[in-house]
């Protein structure tokens, strides 16, 4: 029984390996090797952390971009709160996206975690298109 659950065992662990592998292949991440110094280990590190920076980045760019969701800016909800509209930008990574009761309240920002240093009430001119 226990050789059984040793077998088991070894196999969820070389399909992790495996997972692991293609995720890193996928995201083409750098390899860490067994016998890697500390600063190789270090440099890797960086990589690392400089991909996942630019991931945030991209998260944060595309949450920007206007979209063909049908859920226009000043229609959308808080994203701390979820019950009031949005109409506070934070800064400085100018994101809109919470309510002005929510916004005294927040350390970073709900889209890309910046640190919130200030923030701005802001009113939306909304203009339907008329068609002629």
């Amino acid at each position: 029984n226990a050789e059984m659950q040793l077998v088991s065992s070894n196999a969820e662990l070389h399909q992790a390996c495996l997972n692991l592998e293609f995720n890193k292949t996928k995201l083409n991440l750098p390899s860490i090797r067994p016998d890697q110094s500390e600063a190789e280990l270090h440099n890797t590190q960086k990589q690392v952390e400089e991909y996942l920076a630019r991931i945030k980045e991209e998260r944060a760019r595309i949450s920007c971009q206007p979209s063909s969701m049908p859920v226009r800016c000043y229609e959308q909800l808080c994203k701390a709160c979820q019950l009031r509209r949005v109409d506070t930008m934070l800064l400085p990574c100018q994101h809109v996206a919470v309510c002005r009761v929510c916004s005294p309240l927040l350390y970073v920002c709900p889209s890309c975690s910046a640190q919130v240093q200030s923030f701005r009430r802001v009113l939306f001119l909304i203009r339907e298109s008329v068609d002629v």
